[in-house]
């Protein structure tokens, strides 16, 4: 999953932010997913996603953005599926989420 803010979008809603990540993190886990990484760094359960400035830290770490990359394992059909309402409430402002499936996925180990 791929996150990209707003193609020339300056303005506050333009641009992804921590509780949009939050989101779909949320979603993919409702659905099922196994197990999550964000941006390099791997989810657990004391892992925080939140803004710094312009910064999004997963785990207190920087990651890159635009995109942000979002890796979940679990059933492609249903993780896609839970992901179309926030997939077209982001498009409105600009910001788009895509999805890309892969046969085999490999998970950073989370480091503290």
């Amino acid at each position: 999953i791929r996150l990209f803010d707003a193609e020339g979008g300056y303005r506050n809603e333009h641009i992804v932010h921590d509780t949009d990540i939050q989101r779909v993190v949320n979603d993919l886990f409702a659905a099922g997913a196994l197990g999550l990484e964000i941006g390099g760094q791997r989810l657990i359960n004391t892992s925080s996603i939140r803004c710094a400035g312009p910064t999004i830290l997963v785990n207190h770490r920087p990651i890159t953005v635009n995109p942000i990359t979002i890796k979940a394992v679990g059933q492609p059909l249903i993780l896609k599926g839970a992901l179309e309402m926030i997939q077209n409430e982001l498009k409105a402002f600009g910001v788009r989420l895509e999805i890309e499936e892969m046969e085999n996925l490999a998970l950073t180990k989370y480091t503290r």
